[in-house]
């Protein structure tokens, strides 16, 4: 909700008037009003996020439940982060599960621009394999595009696997299979 309450602020003309009529602060309305930073035209990936709703998913398991990838990303968030304080708790492991829980909120995220491909045809050869990784590439470039360079670099390593976080990512796969 908070979500589209700030898209539909970005699209309004007069903010100023908005803010008397709601009693909203002047300096938050200034804050959408600079061009430079919050205009729609380079600044859309909030709004690509809360399309996740929209997408569904490919059931391999449940094939008799629609769900999409927002529900299903929220699940493996869960299932992350309850790997990582099982891992911690149990195994003296020291896994940040916070970032687990962070990582398996936006690991689908490619998605919105892909749609969700079913597993055995993404991993059927290693050509499909590859051609995929490309496409996923460039739909976190797409997406990444959304946003202003300076925090480019908070999203980047949640939208595809990154070397600095491998071991975290076998975690958020594991949580996704799980879920799966």
């Amino acid at each position: 909700m908070a979500l589209s309450l700030i898209i539909f602020l970005i699209y309004l003309e007069n903010y100023t008037e908005f803010a008397k009529t709601y009693n909203i602060s002047y300096n938050i309305i200034n804050i959408w009003k600079r061009g430079d930073v919050w205009n729609m035209k380079n600044n859309y990936f909030y709004a690509m996020l809360s399309r996740m709703k929209y997408i569904n998913r490919w059931g391999l398991m449940r094939n008799t439940y629609n769900e999409n990838i927002c529900e299903h990303s929220l699940q493996v968030a869960m299932i992350a982060h309850a790997l990582g304080v099982i891992g911690n708790t149990y195994f003296n492991k020291n896994i940040n599960s916070d970032r687990l829980a962070i990582m398996g909120m936006y690991h689908d995220s490619t998605e919105i621009i892909t749609g969700d491909m079913p597993t055995p045809v993404k991993y059927y050869s290693p050509v499909i394999r590859n051609a995929y990784n490309d496409v996923e590439k460039e739909a976190k470039d797409q997406l990444l595009a959304g946003i202003p360079e300076e925090m480019q670099s908070v999203y980047a390593p949640l939208l595809l696997d990154t070397e600095e976080e491998r071991e975290l990512w076998k975690y958020v796969k594991a949580a996704d299979k799980i879920s799966a």
